[in-house]
């Protein structure tokens, strides 16, 4: 695939094609790495984002009854730990993102 292309690139890659991504030698190959690069980091940023907003919310969870009253403030806790880790993740993956982007960019791109 082309950059022109606008599938994404980042599920089908074959091993000739990976190599021929660590086997950067022009400026067209390098733009093609880092366009893989992007839709890499969106790929991972969005299924953590899916994960983050998956998370039940407490208005969204089961009565207590159903769950035990006294494991109600562990799951509270552990679901704030969990989006907290995934939003964290996600951030990362947008860094990565604007990075790559910034480097295509620089090269014309």
């Amino acid at each position: 695939q082309r950059m022109s292309d606008t599938r994404p690139m980042v599920l089908k890659l074959s091993t000739k094609q990976s190599r021929e991504l660590t086997n950067i030698q022009t400026i067209i190959s390098l733009k093609e790495a880092l366009q893989v690069a992007v839709n890499l980091e969106m790929t991972v940023m969005f299924e953590y984002l899916f994960a983050c907003f998956s998370v039940l919310n407490s208005s969204d969870e089961v009565s207590k009854e159903d769950k035990g009253q006294e494991l109600a403030p562990y799951f509270s806790e552990l679901r704030r730990e969990y989006k907290s880790q995934f939003m964290i993740i996600c951030i990362q993956e947008m860094q990565h993102m604007s990075m790559a982007i910034d480097m295509l960019i620089s090269i014309g791109g």
